[in-house]
């Protein structure tokens, strides 16, 4: 019975921390938008096959989109953050007519003045948490970046990692990375022995993003174990890298 009872605390505390998590994601319909818009400067029209509700940990640095085998017809996108990630997907690319390449240019060449983002207020300076007083949104042109941020709610309490001007644009780039779990944090440590789930508190002994491999204290034994991250309270012992 007790036992019963920590596993659906610890199915409760896990969609809660989940639901919240979701919100910050990079899903498949975004990864398949990007992706679309680098063939077609590229001159390819395409149907990347990807699934829209698939979700991928954000990046701290800007998507990198690589041809594989020297061909469009399966692209890499890439994390290069410092935790990154790559996914390859098929595009079904072909050749777009000249009259739509040149369309495409011209909508390039037009910078839209009316997007929405979040820019500093004051001057701040790296290692500054963000609070809600420091940032505003404004509208302008986000110059060809698409790491902005459009949510002055998905700032506060991050940290910059480098100096910002009055004015300037947020990006991703400018933010240390956002731990899922941090170093002494508590979190529930899982292990899978066949058909049997053992649950047991652990701690965190150093910072680690979403489905990174990382080190933890079993509480109770005292003994270190190597888990991936799966929310901020959950992590599973022995499982490997997301």
């Amino acid at each position: 019975m007790r036992g019963w009872i920590i596993c659906a605390s610890a199915i409760a505390w896990l969609l809660s921390a989940s639901s919240g998590f979701a919100e910050k994601m990079l899903s498949g319909a975004e990864l398949r938008a990007g992706l679309t818009d680098f063939l077609a400067e590229q001159g390819y029209f395409s149907d990347p096959v990807i699934n829209p509700d698939r979700l991928f940990r954000p990046c701290d640095q800007p998507l990198t989109y690589s041809p594989l085998f020297g061909k469009f017809q399966t692209v890499e996108i890439s994390c290069p953050d410092s935790s990154g990630w790559k996914i390859a997907i098929r595009t079904k690319a072909d050749i777009l007519p000249s009259t739509a390449i040149a369309e495409h240019t011209a909508s390039l060449s037009k910078p839209n003045e009316n997007i929405a983002y979040v820019a500093v207020r004051q001057s701040l300076k790296s290692g500054d948490v963000i609070t809600a007083s420091d940032i505003e949104i404004i509208k302008g042109s986000p110059s060809g970046f698409s790491d902005y941020f459009t949510s002055i709610e998905a700032l506060v309490g991050r940290k910059l990692k480098r100096r910002l001007g009055i004015g300037k644009m947020v990006r991703a780039s400018h933010l240390e990375a956002d731990w899922m779990v941090r170093e002494g944090q508590p979190v529930i440590l899982e292990s899978q022995f066949g058909q049997v789930q053992v649950l047991s508190e652990g701690r965190a002994l150093e910072n680690a993003q979403w489905g990174e491999m990382a080190r933890f204290l079993n509480v109770r034994s005292g003994k270190e174990v190597v888990a991936t991250v799966i929310s901020e309270k959950k992590v599973i012992i022995g499982a490997k890298k997301l």
